[in-house]
């Protein structure tokens, strides 16, 4: 019987002792192939001559130029800057800075923002109180 390259390949490969392959060292977290570097690169490239001509369709009239680029590059809801505290919030609301729906999600993260916090208080209780078990102190 006749070893083909397959074969060949697949006996220089490295495997675990239930016949899988090992882990290799793998791509580096984060890193980019050859064809989106280059991508990259030429976006940079293009960035003065993109916002020349943006200024120059502005200049001219040209609003459907305009809102092609800025569409893609400001975030798709409103920017707000707001003061993040509940008495805030509440001011903001009703002087009519957002609507009910923005106020709602801000609300939604402060909550959530809240809860972590709490997490972080019980965790630390948690650790203080296996630590006393132990007969430790704290």
């Amino acid at each position: 019987m006749t070893q083909d390259a397959t074969d060949n390949h697949m006996s220089m490969a490295v495997r675990n002792s239930n016949g899988t392959f090992a882990r290799g060292p793998g791509r580096v977290k984060g890193s980019k192939n050859r064809l989106t570097r280059e991508s990259v690169e030429k976006l940079h490239e293009l960035a003065p001559a993109a916002w020349a001509a943006l200024i120059n369709n502005l200049a001219a009239g040209e609003q459907r130029a305009v809102e092609f680029v800025l569409n893609r590059l400001l975030p798709a809801g409103r920017v707000l800057e707001v003061d993040a505290t509940p008495d805030g919030i509440r001011d903001h609301l009703e002087h009519g800075d957002f609507s009910t729906d923005e106020a709602r999600a801000i609300a939604s993260v402060l909550e959530k923002l809240e809860s972590l916090e709490k997490i972080s208080v019980l965790e630390q209780r948690v650790e203080q109180l296996t630590a006393l078990l132990q007969g430790g102190a704290i």
